[in-house]
């Protein structure tokens, strides 16, 4: 009886200790999945404890960009990769801030670096093929949005992302099937899931590309009134607002984006524009400097 005692002792020491070192090392049983500022203390305690855990740099940098706190993030995906270079989720990390700051030259070759390392990223097949995307290297893009729906035929953005390539291109049959099905997937989404910001998010982005601004401006108030502090959304709605012709609100809006993340230079680029759509050129100046200036930081 006493040994059987003494087993399940040790038992439920050992057990005690791993919940221990769930709460230091990783934050995820203290802290709710999207409890951000929670998680970054606790990935910050597990780093203090082991400043050469490689794991812990990551998901904070991850959390970071969550906040849009881009340089911090940076400077955590840096030392994760120093402490274990074959992350290539750090490198695609990277790939994704430096996209999101506008300098897509860098985003590709972050994106090709994870690729090298995992040639099943398909976040990095993503991402790259978004990057060519932007620096018009339309073909391309389109080679690596077919190699994400290879990997992962529901990973519906690329379908987004590739119809606007084949629109680039001129192939307007192949835009508007790729389109449509992205649309039916996320209308499918936002009736299974009405309170997630992120859903109704990327719905406007299909519904802008598809033409259908209206819709669009709708699902990204409802994103935003979800989450408030969507900056993304602001800028997306910001950016179909432009579309339309309202450049005032589309002002309104880059600038809301701007509040919640300074460091978001699309957002600068395109009040830029509605500012020289309306005649403030001193304005649209001063916004391609600082568009400028954030572009050129890496």
């Amino acid at each position: 009886m006493f040994i059987n005692i003494f087993r399940k002792s040790r038992l439920f020491i050992l057990l005690l200790i791993l919940w221990i070192c769930s709460f230091i090392c990783f934050g995820q049983t203290v802290c709710g999945e999207n409890d951000t500022d929670c998680l970054i203390a606790q990935y910050t305690d597990a780093i203090k404890a082991n400043p050469e855990n490689a794991e812990a740099y990551h998901k904070r940098a991850n959390q970071l960009v969550k906040k849009g706190e881009f340089e911090k993030a940076l400077s955590d995906y840096d030392q994760a990769i120093r402490l274990k270079p074959e992350d290539d989720g750090a490198f695609n990390g990277r790939g994704y801030i430096y996209s999101v700051q506008g300098n897509n030259q860098r985003a590709l070759e972050e994106f090709s670096r994870a690729i090298a390392l995992n040639p099943k990223n398909v976040n990095a097949f993503y991402g790259r093929g978004r990057a060519l995307a932007e620096l018009k290297k339309y073909e391309a893009a389109v080679e690596d949005f077919n190699k994400v729906l290879e990997l992962d035929p529901k990973y519906y953005m690329a379908y987004d992302a590739r119809g606007l390539s084949y629109k680039n291109l001129g192939q307007t049959e192949k835009a508007s099937a790729d389109f449509k099905i992205g649309l039916k997937y996320y209308d499918a989404l936002v009736r299974n899931y009405p309170n997630e910001s992120r859903v109704f998010a990327l719905r406007g982005v299909y519904n802008r590309r598809a033409g259908n601004l209206d819709a669009a401006i709708a699902d990204f108030g409802m994103a935003i009134k979800l989450n408030p502090s969507d900056f993304e959304s602001y800028n997306n709605r910001g950016t179909t607002y432009f579309d339309k012709g309202e450049f005032k609100l589309a002002i309104e809006d880059f600038t809301k984006a701007i509040e919640l993340n300074k460091n978001f230079a699309d957002s600068y680029y395109r009040r830029a524009a509605a500012y020289e759509r309306i005649g403030d050129k001193e304005k649209a100046a001063a916004d391609g400097r600082k568009y400028e200036e954030l572009t050129r930081k890496k």
